[in-house]
């Protein structure tokens, strides 16, 4: 079975906590600030760094 995905970005391994920071998240804070909803969505394999990321 194949299966195929879209995805707008990709990080790898060599990408540093607060570079994703920068990109996905501080963009989305002044809508937050003024009562906006937002989802962060950290997806990958166990132990490849989604809940130190998010932390």
């Amino acid at each position: 079975r194949y299966e195929s995905y879209k995805l707008d970005f990709c990080y790898g391994q060599e990408d540093e906590v607060g570079q994703i920071f920068l990109r996905e998240v501080d963009p989305i804070l002044p809508g937050l600030f003024c009562g906006s909803n937002a989802t962060v969505f950290a997806y990958g394999a166990t132990g490849s760094g989604k809940t130190y990321t998010m932390q």
